[in-house]
């Protein structure tokens, strides 16, 4: 149905009944018919939902009291309005308003110069065809949503600029009621905000309406895909940094770190590495596309379950890990509150990614607190240790923190030197030409070897192999290398390098 605040819109819009002024009255009252009056006495047959057009003649005496008796009678007829010619120089009489007022009906005045012929023939083309003139509006709509991206830069503006154009209210809402019309607000969101409108009851307008919001959604998603792309770039770039900053040397700190301030991420606080190994993720897709793919999901997951956390969050992933980077103010102490802060923080992150993928299993350590860029790369040492005990421990999307590893500092100190990894892969460099497995059963072989003190039955028990085999792994081992087994330091060192690659 068509309501007299819909004409008065639309009147107003294109201009043709000049500045419609409402005198009093409610504009929510449906209009079935206009009829032109010259006549006091011409309300025979007026009905119900009438909205009466009085000529200039008939206006001319809206002052006096024939007009009062005029408004009594046409308010009997249960019209929907009154709309005046009313020259400048009259005024409506006192009880008219009164009565007018009284019955909610309202009373309208157009400019003394308007055109009643078009007038007229402007209105009852919308009571003959409403849905023509509304598709005008929603036209005149989606040509002017064409220049929204560029003068409004938030969701809440393009809304209300879209509310303006359509000429209702438009609203963004979590969840929408059933007598509104709306679509998503970003439309591969269809589970988020939503693009709200009234509902007018007539199908043919709020399909209208729903294209119009459709429309208004292509500018959020738009504006919602560029944000994502520059959230995505420097989270990206960021984390290929993050990933510098813990394999830097000395030499390259400097550069590294400085590289890292302008990405926003403070080097100079107090951190603490957070490694999660992805144990079957590749088993769980079908390519190393969509591994990567789907490793940079996990990431950007990883870092909004952080949301809440008291730090500042980098992520970063790798080959089968994520590395989270988590920093606190330089003068924090890394106390048993913070790190119980951050056992919290990372549960919720790895409970968030076994919730997405059920099937994923992950290993997950957590370094202590490290102050600087040096501290930071021997936090991630210790995250690398703490992931080594939880897959001995079989703890399975559980973390494990490197406190509670029980390894002395020192030696970590030791690992994440990158001249000790470097001289680590030179020694073992002799073992490249066996394949992976070979290699890391030798490397254990000699590991177990040098942690029971160079006894051969106790390695054989530990290992399930006969004391031959085991004689014959080692010797075959010191020889490839070139270890002196009898020279103490190189001993010394071989023991360590073992323990090394078990936690790389």
């Amino acid at each position: 149905m068509t309501t007299l605040a819909s004409l008065v819109e639309v009147l107003r819009e294109q201009g043709t009944g000049g500045t419609v002024e409402v005198l009093v009255g409610d504009l929510d009252r449906t209009v079935r018919e206009v009829v032109v009056v010259d006549d006091a006495n011409g309300l025979a047959e007026t009905g119900e939902g009438t909205l009466l057009v009085l000529d200039r003649r008939l206006s001319a005496v809206a002052d006096s009291y024939r007009f009062d008796i005029f408004v009594r009678r046409a308010l009997g007829h249960g019209v929907s309005g009154i709309l005046l010619t009313l020259p400048e120089q009259i005024d409506v009489s006192v009880t008219a308003l009164a009565l007018c007022r009284k019955s909610g009906v309202p009373l309208l005045k157009v400019a003394p110069d308007t055109d009643l012929n078009v007038l007229v023939r402007e209105l009852a083309r919308q009571l003959a065809d409403e849905l023509h003139l509304n598709m005008d509006r929603v036209r005149r709509a989606l040509q002017g949503m064409d220049d929204l991206g560029a003068g409004q830069d938030t969701a809440e503006a393009i809304v209300a600029a879209g509310s303006e154009l359509l000429g209702r209210p438009i609203t963004l809402v979590e969840e929408a009621d059933p007598d509104t019309v709306s679509v998503p607000a970003v439309v591969t969101e269809p589970d988020g905000e939503r693009l709200a409108a009234a509902a007018t009851g007539n199908a043919d307008t709020d399909a209208l309406v729903q294209m119009v919001l459709w429309r208004l959604a292509v500018e959020l998603s738009r504006g919602a895909l560029q944000r994502r792309r520059a959230e995505q770039t420097l989270r990206r770039s960021a984390g290929e940094l993050l990933l510098q900053l813990v394999d830097a040397d000395r030499a390259g700190r400097g550069a590294t770190g400085a590289m890292a301030r302008r990405l926003g991420i403070p080097v100079d606080g107090r951190h603490a590495i957070v490694r999660i190994e992805l144990e079957n993720l590749t088993d769980l897709t079908s390519d190393d596309v969509r591994a990567y793919e789907q490793r940079d999901r996990m990431a950007a997951a990883a870092l909004r379950s952080t949301t809440g956390d008291p730090g500042i969050w980098h992520v970063s992933h790798d080959i089968s890990v994520l590395l989270l980077l988590c920093t606190r103010d330089a003068t924090a102490e890394g106390t048993a509150a913070d790190t119980a802060d951050l056992q919290r923080t990372v549960r919720r992150v790895i409970g968030d990614l076994v919730a997405d993928l059920p099937e994923l299993r992950t290993f997950t350590g957590i370094g202590s607190w490290r102050a600087g860029i040096v501290g930071l790369a021997a936090s991630a040492s210790e995250a690398r240790l703490a992931v080594a005990a939880a897959r001995a421990r079989r703890r399975v999307n559980e973390p494990v923190g490197f406190d509670a590893v029980g390894l002395r500092s020192g030696l970590i100190e030791w690992y994440s030197s990158p001249l000790v990894r470097e001289s680590v892969d030179t020694l073992f460099a002799p073992l490249s030409g066996l394949s992976p497995a070979k290699r890391d059963s030798m490397i254990e072989t000699l590991g177990t070897y040098l942690d029971l003190q160079g006894s051969i039955t106790r390695t054989a028990e530990r290992l399930h192999l006969h004391r031959n085999a085991v004689r014959y792994r080692i010797q075959r081992a010191l020889d490839q290398l070139g270890i002196d087994e009898d020279d103490a330091d190189q001993r010394l060192f071989l023991h360590l390098a073992c323990r090394a690659v078990t936690i790389r």
